[in-house]
Formats: C-alpha cells, structure tokens, sequence
C-alpha cells in the first residue's frame, strides 16, 4: 500500500464495509442472547439464597412454636416444600445455561437441522415455562405458610400438592432433555444426573 497526496494504492481504511457491519450485528445479537439467558440464570440464582434464608427464618420459628404445643414435625410439610423450591430453582437456574448453549449457537448445528432445533427449542421451552410457573406458584404457597404459620388444612394440601406437581415437572424436564434432546446428538454420549431432592 502507498499513500500520497494524489492516490491511495490498495487501501480502504475510510471505507464502509459490509463484512463488519455484519459482524458487528451478529455481536450484538449474541450479546443480547447471551444477556437473555443469564438474568433469568441470575434471577434464579438469586431466588435460591432467598429460599435458603426463608428455609433457616421457618426453622428457627418452628422451633419457637414448639414451646407453644406445635411440634416440628407438623411442618415437614412446609420445610419438604421449601426443598423442593430449592431444587426446581437450581434446575431452572441451569437450564437457561443449557438452553443458551444448546439452542442458536454452532455447538450442535450438525446435529440438527434449523426446523428441528426450533420444534426442539419450543419443546424445551414450554416445559421450561411450565415449571417455572408452577415453581413461582409453590413459592407463593410456601411464603403464605412460612409467614402466617398456620395449620390450615386446605394451605397444606394445596403446598403438597404444589410441591408433588413441581417434582413431577423436574422429572419430565430431565426425561425431556435427556430422551428427547440429548440422545439425538450424535457427537454426544453422555446422560444427564437428575438432581435428588
């Protein structure tokens, strides 16, 4: 490249390039993607310290009740409740790793083709969503229990079967990912562990 005061061999730095624009758009696009998927990581991350504190206030007010004629054990309902929150926040903190990496990026595009890996993502998705909604719905369940204290049956029953309906997603969201997702990557041999609650 020469420059001189009559001509420019061979340069283009003040040149508008397309090539960079593009790649400037698909950075910003995976910027935003990737921004996406970690404040919903992040918000579940969060919630889990919340439900680790509310878990520790309810034991030490369980154990104040206990000198009032309520015994422990008449709130493993709650505190089986309050596990179970636990557990479905880490597996929703973690899917949305997951689905970052395993939808839009290049890590599996041999595996599937772009009408697959979208019927694939919208799968993973409305599982993701129902879960999310019933975990959102045990929490509610658990805060009104925890803070009221109360024995009320229907609360009871309604947590339980809260915390039986957020177990059952878990399982299904693992046999999902794991059946229907991981076993159709042909560069992957590996199985997932379900978490123990």
């Amino acid at each position: 490249m020469r420059h001189t005061w009559t001509s420019i061999e061979g340069h283009s730095c003040g040149r508008f390039k397309d090539e960079m624009d593009v790649r400037m758009g698909e950075a910003a696009r995976n910027h935003k993607r990737y921004m996406f998927y970690f404040e919903r990581f992040k918000n579940h991350a969060d919630s889990i310290k919340k439900e680790r504190a509310n878990r520790a206030k309810l034991m030490a007010r369980i154990t104040r009740s206990e000198h009032d004629g309520v015994e422990a054990r008449d709130f493993s309902w709650l505190v089986g409740a309050l596990d179970q929150l636990r557990t479905a926040r880490r597996v929703l903190c973690n899917s949305y790793a997951f689905a970052y990496f395993f939808f839009g990026g290049s890590m599996f595009a041999e595996d599937f083709t772009p009408q697959q890996n979208k019927i694939n993502q919208d799968l993973f998705e409305d599982n993701q969503e129902m879960l999310a909604a019933e975990v959102e719905r045990l929490s509610g369940l658990a805060d009104k229990a925890a803070e009221t204290l109360s024995l009320d049956s229907e609360l009871r029953l309604n947590t339980i079967n809260s915390s039986s309906n957020v177990h059952t997603r878990i399982s299904n969201f693992f046999s999902l990912i794991e059946s229907d997702l991981l076993a159709k990557v042909s560069s992957l041999g590996a199985q997932i562990a379900v978490p123990v609650a």
